[in-house]
Formats: structure tokens, sequence, C-alpha cells
């Protein structure tokens, strides 16, 4: 049967002669960036609830600030760094730019390859060119569009107690607290719904956070599950196209920086293969697209086996836990507003209680 859905895949940092750096705490929750439109009394209480209650199974985000993360230097640091952390008690697994992987056209339509590749990012030119061609395959929060930002996203065990988080964090620190001075390396919880779900509100992690939201894609997602009725029903031409007009909407909310789905891989296979933007014009054109794809493996799709199911990842601005519950309600609404008879969106909530 073929496979239509394939799930995806730092140098060692010295310093002993460098001062030991001393970990601080910040008073408080940092300000808005705007105005908040209502005061967390005034939103859901279950809402603000499962808000709190997310600290207990973030992960974390170790962030990397250098003058271009794509330099062999830097992807030697993120590849030391993986591994040190990846045999962590606790850790599930460590994803960097590294393990993104992109679409090529070949001799056989579509092949897959890693998108840091040693031979095509010799040069600033090439590094600059490879990150403009590929934007919107890699996770947006993984790279910064100027190079300047990278992230380690590290995913803990679903079993991982409070001490074990606390352990993991604390190993961390010493490789963040351990690199040399021309080396910026935050370490926050991710992903966060708001800055009341922090667990440890220090300079180092708010300094972290900010990063994420106005560098990368934003210190917090969601996703948005899409379905339909039959095998493959996700790559009629109609429901590729209601599922872009949904992104569309979403990334013209104030909060939300991006979103990925099956419809930008298929974009972006067709721009390879057919030097077309476009969707696909057939379910056999699509179908086609993702059974090249499936062959050269490694290749996340956003749907399951049967393409009858997908997410749309929505990507945003870590604030205020008002802010994240009217997010909530206002993709809630966007998912009603935007479902037919035969294509339903709905939000994943982050607790039972929904927003």
């Amino acid at each position: 049967m073929m496979l239509r859905y394939i799930k995806i895949l730092p140098l060692l940092i010295t310093a002993a002669c460098a001062p030991p750096r001393v970990e601080t705490r910040t008073a408080g929750p940092a300000p808005a960036t705007g105005p908040e439109k209502k005061t967390v009394a005034a939103v859901s209480a279950k809402c603000l609830q499962a808000v709190r209650r997310q600290e207990v199974r973030a992960g974390f985000a170790l962030v990397l600030v250098a003058d271009d993360v794509l330099s062999p230097e830097q992807i030697e640091r993120l590849d030391v760094l993986t591994r040190k952390i990846h045999g962590t008690p606790g850790v599930q697994s460590v994803l960097s730019i590294t393990d993104e992987t992109v679409i090529r056209a070949s001799e056989l339509g579509v092949n897959v390859e890693p998108f840091v590749s040693e031979a095509n990012l010799q040069t600033p030119a090439q590094r600059r060119a490879r990150s403009l061609q590929f934007k919107d395959l890699i996770d947006p929060v993984l790279m910064s569009a100027d190079r300047k930002t990278a992230v380690l996203k590290v995913k803990l065990q679903r079993t991982a107690k409070k001490q074990a988080r606390t352990d993991i964090r604390k190993r961390i620190l010493d490789l963040v607290f351990a690199a040399p001075e021309s080396v910026k390396l935050y370490l926050v919880e991710y992903p966060l719904a708001a800055v009341e779900s922090m667990g440890w509100q220090t300079d180092n992690a708010m300094a972290g956070l900010r990063a994420l939201n106005q560098n990368l894609a934003g210190g917090g997602v969601l996703e948005v599950t899409v379905r339909c009725r039959e095998d493959d029903c996700l790559l009629e031409p109609m429901h590729l196209t209601a599922i872009a007009r949904f992104q569309y909407i979403l990334e013209s909310m104030p909060k939300v920086k991006a979103t990925r789905s099956l419809v930008n891989v298929l974009l972006a296979a067709n721009r390879e293969v057919g030097g077309q933007n476009r969707i696909p014009a057939t379910r056999d054109e699509s179908l086609q697209l993702t059974a090249m794809m499936s062959m050269g493996g490694g290749f996340r799709l956003l749907a399951e086996e049967g393409m009858r199911r997908g997410v749309v990842r929505v990507y945003f601005t870590t604030t205020t836990a008002a802010e994240y519950c009217e997010l909530g309600r206002a993709l809630k609404s966007a998912a009603k507003e935007s479902s037919t008879e035969t294509l339903r969106f709905s939000v994943r909530r982050p607790e039972r209680g929904g927003f």
C-alpha cells in the first residue's frame, strides 16, 4: 500500500575559563505587546485554567542568535547541542533546522532531501537563496527569515514529571551558561499559550520569548483539524482551495504569524515540478505529487494516511492569557464559518474545557 503520510526526522561548547553566569528571575509577566481588549476577569474561566495548566506539558525551545545560523560553525553548534540534549532522560526528541527536509525537482519528478546540505550552504549567497526557495516548507519557528535566529525544539516524553522537567531544564541551562560570550543562547518553555503559563520567568527565558515573538513565528502553536468523508478527499481541488482560503483568514488575525498545511506542501511541489505556484488542478495530480514525495521519504505532509484528515498548524505571538483565549474563540468562529457539508474545520482544544 502506498504511503501517503511520512513522519519526519549541535559543537561541544566548553568554557572552562569563562566566568559563571547567574540566572536571574524577573519580577513578573512581561506586558502585552498591545492593549488588551478584554481583561482576564472577563475571559472564560475554563480557558484561563487551561492556559495556566499548560506549563506541565510544555517542552523547551533553545534559541540561538548569531550572524548566520546556517554557517558551518553554527550548524556544527546545533548538531552538538542536539546530541547533548537528546541523551537526557525524559527527552523524546530534539528538532532543529538540520532535521528539515525539502522538495527538489529531479528526473523522476520530485526528490526529498535535507534542507541543510554542505554543498548548498558554502557561501552567504547560497544560504540566502536556499532560505528563500524553501521558506514555505521550513517550520517557521526553527529559523528566522534573516537567518540570525534558530531554535532547537525539545519535546518531552508524555510521562515526564515536574522534577524531570526541572532536571532537563538544568541540563540545558548548563549548556547555555557554558557558551562563549560571542554566542547568545536562551532557554524558554515551548510552546507557550501565554506568559502566565510560564513556570520559569527568568531574564533569560523572557529574552528567549521575545526572540520567538519578534524574530520567529511566535511562542505559541495551535492546530486546526480538517476532515472530509472519503479517502483522498482532502486532495480535491475545491477542498484544497477551501483550506488555502481558511489559512488566509487566519493569517489576517493580529496575533497569528504563520500557518502551515498540506496546501503549502503541494504548492511547493508544483513550483518545483511544473514551475507554477498553484494548487493542483485535479485529485490525480495531487495524488501523483504526494506519491512522489512519499517515495522520497522523510517528508511531513501534514495529513494522515488516507488523506481524509489533516491539520492546519497555527503559529502565534505569545502574550497574555486573555489575548490567547480571545484568539481561540476567533479560531473557533473562523472554523465554524469555513466548514461545509463536505469539509469540516475544528480547533484542537488545549484542554477539555476549551476556549
